[in-house]
């Protein structure tokens, strides 16, 4: 039995700086459950995804590819084909790093909105929702 969660993370200028929002589908296989946050996410027009593993990876950077969507990831190393991986932003694993990235993405580009998907209780993902919502709650940039 798969549990997987996608972390949707939305900006609210004027209560909040971030909001999040667990989304969850039990009882499905990752490609199902993956597929299923993406599609609800793109009528809120999804702009990150950030799946965990590099099995996910595959799925959700073609998907991505697809949809022009660009992905941060700090995995995705046994990934070879730049081609079909095209809109794929490989980063460290360093959590402030990345996360710094992310908000620096999402202010240049005025995004409103983005999702994490990830392994339900994955330790590095969880870390990284909460180092997010505390460093967009604080405005803390850099």
């Amino acid at each position: 039995m798969c549990h997987w969660i996608a972390r949707v993370v939305a900006e609210d200028a004027h209560d909040e700086f971030l909001r999040l929002v667990s989304l969850w589908w039990m009882d499905l296989c990752a490609t199902d459950s993956t597929s299923r946050g993406l599609d609800r996410q793109l009528t809120s027009q999804l702009k990150v995804v950030d799946p965990a593993c590099s099995d996910d990876l595959q799925v959700v950077g073609r998907f991505a590819s697809y949809r022009n969507i660009p992905i941060l990831t700090g995995l995705g190393d046994v990934l070879k084909g730049r081609e079909e991986f095209r809109t794929l932003i490989r980063m460290s694993y360093d959590l402030q790093d990345k996360a710094h990235a992310i908000l620096a993405f999402l202010e240049h580009f005025n995004w409103k909105k983005f999702g994490m998907i990830y392994r339900q209780n994955d330790v590095y993902y969880t870390a990284m929702a909460d180092l997010l919502f505390y460093l967009a709650s604080t405005k803390i940039l850099m």
